[in-house]
Parts: C-alpha cells; sequence; structure tokens
C-alpha cells in the first residue's frame, strides 16, 4: 500500500482532499483530520489535492488505450468513508473508497475492479494522476504558480509537491496493488496546469482562481476484484504534535452523553458528538497568535465576532474548556478597547456590525456566570462598565440603537456597477435585536455587578433596563395587528416583516429573565402561531424570510441591477428559498435569497426555546431531528453546514448550502440538547445549577455529565428515577447549590438541594 505524506513547517496550514467533485475531505497540516465532506466544487475549494483516474482494459498482449466511459452509479457514505460506485460501458464496475477509520490518523483511497462475466479482461489498467494546489487556507495566493515537483531517481515511487512561498511539502507516494510491487511515478508527455475560475471566493476576498498542477502519472495493472490502494499517512512532529493531541484530548471528552436506550437515541448522541468535535476543529490560533474561532470552513476562516458569540456556550463553557475561553474573551476586550470588530483577518477589520458589541457582553456574561469575575475579567472591567454606561445613557433618554441598513447579521450586500454597496435585506435603522441584546446586556450586568462593584454601577443599569422595556415595547408592539416590528424605518413606521430576529431577541431576554416584562405568554403563543401559519417555521428549518412577507426595497433595484431583473420584480425583495451561485437557471442570486428565505440551521435553537414550551414541542422536535440527520446522514461527512434550502425540494430535509462546516450551526444542536431538552442552566459563578426537568421525557433512559469551574456533574435518568451527583469538587470553594424545576400538568415546582461529593440527589419525576 503506497503513501502519501504531508509535511509542513506552519502548522496552521490546511490540506483539501476531494474525489471526482463529489467527496471531500479537509486535512489540517498539524496532522489532524479535521472535517470529512460530500459535496462541494472545486471552484469554491480553497486548496486543493485530488485524483484523477482514468480505467482501461488489456488485450492478450498490451493494453488498449481506448478509455472506458463511466456513469456515475451510486454514492454511500459513514461518518468514516465515502463510497461511490461506477459503472463502465463494457458493463464492468469499478468501486472507489475514501475511508478513515475514526481512531486513525490515516485514510485510505481504494479503487476495486468488479468484471462481469461477459467481458471476459483477465486485466486492466488503472491510471492515476495526482492533481494539486498547495497553499495556507485563505491565502491570496494559490495555484500552480507556487509549486514545484521534485522526483527523485532513488526514490521513483515519491513524489514530493512543495511550496515555492512557504515551507510546505507534500510527499505523494506512488500505488501499488496489494501483495503486488510499488507503482512507479513517470512524467506525463503532456504536463499541464489548469485554471479554475472562482469569482465567489473573490467576493469573499479571497482569490480569483485557483490553479491545478498536473505532471506526474502511475499505471496500475488490476485482475478482476484486486484493489489498487493509495494510504495518506501524516508525518510525526513531536513538538507539534504532542500539543495538539494534548488540546483534542481535552476539548472532545466534555461533556459526556450515553443514551442507553433506542437506536433513535442513539442518532442523537452520535450527532452531538459530531457536533463537539466539529466546534473543537474550529478553535484556531490566530495569526497574532492569540486564540479565535473561525466561523467556518472552507472559506469561513475569518474570525466573526457575533458567530464567536452566538457559538461560544457550546464551544467553551459546555465543553469544559474556561481557560482558552476566559483568554479568547480577555484578548478581544483588549484588542477592542473602543469598537468591537465585526469580523478580524490578519491583515485586516471589519466594523460594520452594531450587535458585536452587546453580543459581546453578553458572552462575557456567560463566561462570568460560569468562572466567575477572574483576575483577567477583572483587568478588563473599567472597558466593560464603560460600554455599559454608554448603552444606559441611551435607554435613559428614551431612545433606541441607531444602525445602518447592513449592519445587523443580515449583513448581506451586492456591489452595484458603479461600486456602491446595496443592501439586500435593508433592515435600517433600529432593528429588534440590537434593542433587545442591549436590553439582556444590562439587565445581566446589573446583577453581576452588584456582586463585584457595589450598587452605584448595578442600579444604573437595572433603571436603564426598566426604561428601555417601555421604550421597546412603545415603538415595536403593533396593537391593532397584535404582532412585533422587526425593525423600525428612520421614519419611525414600522416594518412587520416576518423575521427569526425576534426569536433571538426574545431569547437573549429569556436568557436574561426580563422576559415576561415585555411579552406576555399570550402575545407569544400568537408570534409562535403566527411563525407557523406564515411558514416561517417548518419542519426541517426557520427561514430568514416568511413566504408570505413582500417587501419593497427602498432603492429602485431594477434599475440599479438589470442583469438580475428576472429576480427582482416591482422593486421588490421577494421570498428567495435557495442559495445558490448561478448554478440553476432562473434561482436567485445568493445575496438577494441569503436573508430572504433561505434556512440557517442555527436559528433552530431561539425558535426551539418557545416552541418546545408551547403546544407545538413536537415542531421543536422535528426541528432538532433535522440537525441530527444531517450531521448523521448528510452530505457533508459529520458537519453542519451554514444553510439549507428554503424549499426542500430535493428531499425530506432540505439541500445544504453555504460553508458545509459552520460553528453556529454546530453550536445549535449542542444548545438545544443541554440548555433546552436537558435544561441545564449554569448561574452563580458555577455555584448555582439549574434543571428542568420538562423535556426529560424525551428520553427513557440517559447519562449526562458536564463540567463547572470547580467539580464534574453527573446526571442520570432511568425510567421515573433521577439522580445528580458531583465529582472532582475541590473542597476551598462553597458547595453547589442545584435547584430542579419539575412539571406536571402545567404545573411547575421547585426543589433546592445542596450537590455534596459521594451523596448524590435523587429524585422522581413524572411525565405528563
Amino acid at each position: 500500500m503506497a503513501e502519501m505524506n504531508f509535511q509542513t513547517e506552519r502548522p496552521h496550514c490546511e490540506f483539501f482532499l476531494a474525489g471526482e467533485n463529489v467527496g471531500f475531505l479537509m486535512l489540517s497540516a498539524s496532522g489532524d483530520i479535521y472535517r470529512k465532506w460530500q459535496g462541494l466544487t472545486v471552484a469554491e475549494t480553497s486548496i486543493l489535492a485530488d485524483i484523477e483516474w482514468s480505467f482501461s482494459h488489456c488485450d492478450e498482449e498490451n493494453f488498449s488505450h481506448s478509455e472506458q466511459e463511466r456513469t456515475w452509479l451510486s454514492a454511500a457514505r459513514t461518518n468514516d468513508s465515502v463510497t461511490r460506485i461506477w459503472r463502465l460501458s463494457c458493463g464492468c464496475s469499478v468501486t472507489q473508497e475514501w475511508s478513515w477509520p475514526a481512531s486513525s490518523q490515516i485514510m485510505e483511497i481504494n479503487h476495486r475492479w468488479h468484471a462481469v462475466p461477459q467481458c471476459q479482461r483477465k486485466d486492466s489498467r488503472l491510471r492515476l494522476i495526482p492533481l494539486w494546489t498547495l497553499c495556507p487556507a485563505g491565502s491570496p495566493h494559490a495555484g500552480g504558480a507556487m509549486v514545484q515537483i521534485i522526483d527523485s531517481s532513488e526514490r521513483p515511487d515519491v513524489l514530493t509537491v512543495r511550496s515555492q512561498n512557504i515551507s510546505n511539502k507534500i510527499e505523494l507516494s506512488a500505488l501499488q496493488v496489494r501483495q503486488q510491487p510499488v507503482g512507479r511515478w513517470q512524467p506525463l508527455s503532456e504536463p499541464s496546469q489548469t485554471e479554475f475560475s472562482t469569482p465567489h471566493d473573490a467576493v469573499r476576498g479571497e482569490n480569483h482562481w485557483r490553479s491545478v498542477i498536473k505532471t506526474y502519472y502511475c499505471d496500475v495493472t488490476l485482475k478482476p476484484e484486486q484493489t489498487a490502494s493509495v494510504c495518506i499517512r501524516f508525518a510525526d512532529w513531536p513538538a507539534l504534535n504532542e500539543s495538539v493531541s494534548e488540546t483534542n484530548k481535552k476539548k472532545q471528552t466534555h461533556p459526556s452523553a450515553d443514551f442507553i436506550t433506542t437506536e433513535e437515541h442513539q442518532e442523537w448522541m452520535r450527532a452531538f458528538a459530531n457536533s463537539q468535535v466539529s466546534l473543537n476543529q474550529l478553535v484556531r490560533q490566530r495569526s497574532d497568535g492569540t486564540l479565535g474561532l473561525q466561523a467556518g470552513l472552507p472559506w469561513f476562516t475569518q474570525f466573526w465576532t457575533r458567530d464567536l458569540c452566538h457559538s461560544f456556550r457550546a464551544a467553551f463553557l459546555w465543553s469544559g474548556r474556561f481557560a482558552d475561553g476566559e483568554k479568547l474573551i480577555c484578548d478581544l476586550w483588549t484588542r477592542s478597547s473602543t469598537t468591537i470588530p465585526n469580523y478580524t483577518t490578519s491583515t485586516a477589520t471589519t466594523n460594520n456590525s452594531a450587535d458585536a458589541l452587546p453580543l459581546l457582553l453578553l458572552t462575557t456574561a456567560d463566561l462570568a456566570d460560569v468562572i466567575g469575575i477572574t483576575a483577567g475579567l477583572n483587568e478588563r472591567l473599567n472597558i466593560i462598565t464603560a460600554h455599559l454606561r454608554a448603552g444606559a445613557q441611551v435607554f435613559l433618554k428614551g431612545e433606541l440603537f441607531r444602525h445602518g441598513p447592513a449592519d445587523t447579521w443580515m449583513d448581506a450586500q451586492k456591489s452595484s456597477p458603479s461600486g456602491k454597496l446595496i443592501a439586500c435585506s435593508p433592515r435600517a435603522d433600529r432593528a429588534f435585536e440590537i434593542q433587545t441584546f442591549w436590553l439582556a446586556a444590562l439587565a445581566r450586568w446589573s446583577g453581576l455587578l452588584l456582586s463585584v462593584t457595589g450598587s452605584d454601577d448595578a442600579e444604573l443599569l437595572a433603571s436603564a433596563v426598566q426604561r428601555g422595556i417601555k421604550t421597546i415595547r412603545q415603538a415595536f408592539y403593533c396593537k391593532e395587528k397584535s404582532s412585533w416590528a422587526d425593525h423600525l424605518r428612520s421614519d419611525d413606521t414600522q416594518e412587520l416583516s416576518l423575521r427569526p430576529n425576534l426569536f433571538l431577541g426574545f431569547s437573549a431576554l429569556h436568557r436574561a429573565g426580563i422576559l415576561s416584562k415585555l411579552i406576555s405568554e399570550q402575545e407569544i403563543k400568537v408570534l409562535l402561531n403566527d411563525a407557523i401559519d406564515s411558514d416561517l417555521i417548518v419542519s426541517y428549518g426557520v427561514r430568514t424570510l416568511s413566504p408570505d412577507t413582500s417587501i419593497r426595497h427602498p432603492l429602485p433595484i431594477n434599475d440599479i441591477f438589470a442583469e438580475e431583473s428576472s429576480y427582482i420584480h416591482e422593486n421588490k425583495i421577494h421570498f428567495h428559498p435557495y442559495h445558490e451561485f448561478g448554478s440553476r437557471s432562473g434561482l436567485e442570486h445568493p445575496d438577494w435569497a441569503y436573508h430572504n428565505g433561505t434556512i440557517w440551521p442555527w436559528l433552530s435553537h431561539s425558535a426551539s426555546q418557545f416552541l418546545l414550551g408551547s403546544e407545538h414541542a413536537a415542531l421543536a422536535m422535528q426541528l432538532m431531528e433535522t440537525l441530527i440527520w444531517h450531521s448523521n446522514h448528510g452530505t457533508q461527512g459529520g458537519a453542519l453546514t451554514e444553510l439549507l434550502d428554503g424549499l426542500s425540494n430535493h428531499s425530506h430535509w432540505s439541500w445544504p448550502k453555504g460553508a458545509p462546516h459552520q460553528a453556529w450551526s454546530e453550536a445549535a444542536l449542542i444548545h438545544v440538547f443541554c440548555e433546552e431538552l436537558l435544561g441545564i442552566r449554569i448561574e452563580n459563578m458555577s455555584r448555582r445549577i439549574r434543571l428542568c426537568t420538562r423535556h426529560w421525557q424525551t428520553f427513557p433512559q440517559f447519562n449526562f455529565s458536564f463540567d463547572t469551574r470547580h467539580s464534574r456533574i453527573i446526571i442520570s435518568k432511568q425510567g421515573n428515577d433521577c439522580a445528580v451527583a458531583v465529582c472532582e469538587l475541590h473542597a476551598s470553594l462553597p458547595p453547589t447549590e442545584i435547584y430542579i424545576s419539575h412539571h406536571h400538568g402545567g404545573e411547575a415546582s421547585e426543589q433546592t438541594h445542596t450537590l455534596s461529593e459521594g451523596t448524590p440527589v435523587r429524585f422522581k419525576i413524572t411525565h405528563s
């Protein structure tokens, strides 16, 4: 079995391997298998390593030079492999399998010839041609111009592909048929360099093209049912791999879930583990040496503040990575003492974000709830309180936070022919969730500051919360239609288009404990019914715009974008369900579709928070099952994508789009599972844990454990018998109090216990 060895002196370089434009595997140069994918296209891939293969039969004396035409029959995948089968024109078939055992750092690419009796050929030839382009992920420089091939007369079975500008190289060993000699690399008579145009990479600020070199080949003779194998093995760099493996070992063991019941719940456990690993892979060291969370791969390699904040609890707190989370948040406050960036790269910072600051305040509150106000956070407290005081003044004046048309998370913009950026989903100039993010941040920090710095700042923030609640309700609630506005226009009129941003805002208030002060239970029920009746929430996801809503764009976009007049009618933004890069005729441009009908899996969390507590709990479970299905059986090989089609024309589960691996999609699954279904909330610097058993009947039996600041908590359930235990408790810290909320027939009751090591708290629940 032949080998390809990956070596680099730059630990943050990444490699993407592709097979037939159907199966993709992304590898880290550090030696970790970061993610396996299926369903991308070459043009959207930052870095590509592919194997082009052809198959032809031999006659009695020599090779027939006519390559067999092939038809793709089928594909199947597991979390450890992608298998594809092709039918040849003679009736034979070839199976190609890319496999990567989870416990191994080895990947095999196998080609197997299945002969049919009528073919009567004894031998066949398999030709494999490696295609390469090599550079760090996100680099503006890529392609054959950077790569040189080095062959060796002493090792004809090894090719080395080396980057000229950086210290990267790939050693590609020749192929062999099992139990036959190793093959030899030979130069192609007509070496070539193929350029793939990547205009959509350019939109993301990356290179306009990728070039792939094609210079060598290897021929292998196969007999029926023989397999030719390539092995990819990672080189051993002790100094690098030691730190990587130890970090990964820690990150992948917390929390732990074990559902010892039905196959259905085994699916839940596998998806939960997938999301833990996926988020772990996106925690990366930045070019300046600080820690960050990449928004997604392969192309969202920037560090987006809002994506970090929406993913933080799952990536750092539920994973037990408290020290890493503290370092990341403290570094971000230090670098951003005045303006919190929308996203940063190694060379640029973008600041068009109205939600980054309040979200960072909320995320820092999440961190403080778990680890307390540490020395690192205390050093940043002056910066934090300065932002809080400034925010409080807005509400105390009876005002709202203002922003530009593309400064919320619905920030897609399209460049007009004149070069002016036009917001595709304009939301100027006061979006609902921006106000509620600030309201929640002030409320949560009012309580935190009361225990740290005294009452003055806490009272100021509390007063601002009370005034803000009245201002927001008066401005955003429409009594005539019993509905809430998505945003206010510059003329103070309400924009009542139905979007998921309402759930984002209400979710933040729910975590802050002040939701009931702004909206009643009956009004939440009306909102949920409207969202379902208008198909904003469907069984396979939450759309970014209800299809019942037609929104007039404030600019004459038919005149500005004349070439898209077939997509944009009557100067309105219509419901756009499909996010495509122009590959399907008659569908909308992705910039217009992004926030006007496409589904984002991460939105399922905030919607599920309210669905689970209503008569629509079954719909929340369907949203969760969609995430689970895509994680375990979807086309992305264990990762959750950025987007899904807004209409499920392709399958019952809709179709994945956008980045194949997105942080906040993974976080949504973990958040729903830990915080909504298991009902766990860590508060008061890990000294108080709340458990709500309302949805525990979902799982007949389970064991679940997670870390707090000073202990590990273990929860178990068998039938109606439940127990909570603590281990690894630090004696120098105060005991943990646990509040257990029970729900019986709509009635709620709460029990309070003190957790002591060795003495579990036992209780029973009754399924309603």
